[in-house]
């Protein structure tokens, strides 16, 4: 994520400097699905918004020149509106809105901001690059667009949760990769699920795969293993260790996989974050000793064995 500076006209009494962000997300469904999202007042209305706000009214007309009218509402009850215009349409591949942002009752926004959309699929994943300018500002945005880029991440999060995906982001200016889920359920009982073995057993791995060898001591210091053979014979073996561990929070662990990445240090921190409803949100950050080996990883298709995983963690915890 980038955030340049850059001068520009406030309609306010205070001067102010406006950012450019460029967000890249990947998703585990087809575009088809995730233009969808973007485009359908109902889907809008299920995800739009950083966690614990709500939608109380969605409207688009999906046309150059044609609005779109989001009622956001904060936790409180606080109303911030969101009126847009389209201004490029390019189906599935393109859009460009101009957003008034909180306007006043007589149509005047504290901010505008050009949003651009795009969306490429590749192996029936989406990925979805959001660049956002700030064209124009009043005297008292600078709050709201200080949280503009946690906002978008959020929203980026929730749209996951919706379409049933792990979200996937691979930095520029670091050896890292980080994915989340949104699980319906309590922060506690995704903890207990995650580092008890008598849970994770059921559901760590992909499916076709038998889990022959499970070993989990979560304590600092504690090793994990994990041994899977597939219906062909052929058995894949993952080991690391526990370097720090915050119930229910956080636990930091290495990870290993013998004959692929047995010789490189690949550590993982993974978050637990209640983000209210019930719900919990849940994160990994993959830290790798280059960019040579996080391309690795990735190329071996990671996020395709994490996108089912975690989906039969979602499963497992329905039936807690």
């Amino acid at each position: 994520m980038t955030a340049a500076p850059r001068d520009i006209t406030s309609t306010g009494t205070t001067p102010m400097t406006a950012r450019t962000m460029t967000m890249v997300r990947t998703f585990h469904a087809p575009r088809a699905a995730v233009w969808a999202a973007w485009t359908e007042a109902q889907q809008l209305r299920a995800w739009w918004g950083p966690h614990h706000f709500t939608n109380a009214e969605v409207s688009v007309d999906l046309r150059v020149g044609g609005s779109q009218w989001i009622d956001m509402r904060g936790p409180d009850g606080t109303s911030y509106p969101l009126a847009s215009t389209y201004r490029e349409i390019e189906p599935q591949e393109r859009l460009v809105l101009l957003n008034r942002v909180m306007e006043d009752d007589a149509g005047v926004a504290l901010f505008e901001v050009q949003t651009t959309v795009t969306f490429a699929e590749e192996r029936g994943r989406t990925s979805v690059s959001v660049f956002e300018e700030v064209l124009n500002a009043r005297s008292g945005a600078e709050q709201h667009l200080a949280g503009m880029e946690a906002g978008m991440d959020q929203s980026l999060e929730r749209l996951a949760a919706h379409l049933g995906s792990i979200v996937l982001a691979v930095p520029d200016d670091e050896p890292i990769l980080w994915m989340s889920r949104i699980f319906d359920a309590p922060r506690a009982l995704v903890w207990q699920a995650l580092t008890d073995p008598k849970h994770a057993v059921h559901w760590w791995g992909q499916a076709a795969a038998k889990n022959v060898v499970f070993e989990m001591d979560s304590r600092v210091g504690g090793k994990w293993r994990v041994h899977q053979q597939y219906p062909d014979g052929q058995v894949f073996r993952f080991r690391g260790e526990v370097r720090e561990f915050e119930p229910p929070c956080r636990i930091v662990q290495t990870f290993g996989m013998e004959g692929m990445f047995e010789d490189k240090i690949i550590v993982e921190t993974a978050t637990l974050t209640d983000i209210g409803n019930g719900r919990t949100l849940y994160k990994v950050v993959s830290r790798f000793e280059s960019f040579e080996d996080r391309a690795g990883m990735i190329m071996s298709g990671m996020s395709y064995g994490a996108q089912e995983m975690l989906g039969r963690l979602a499963e497992y915890l329905d039936t807690l």
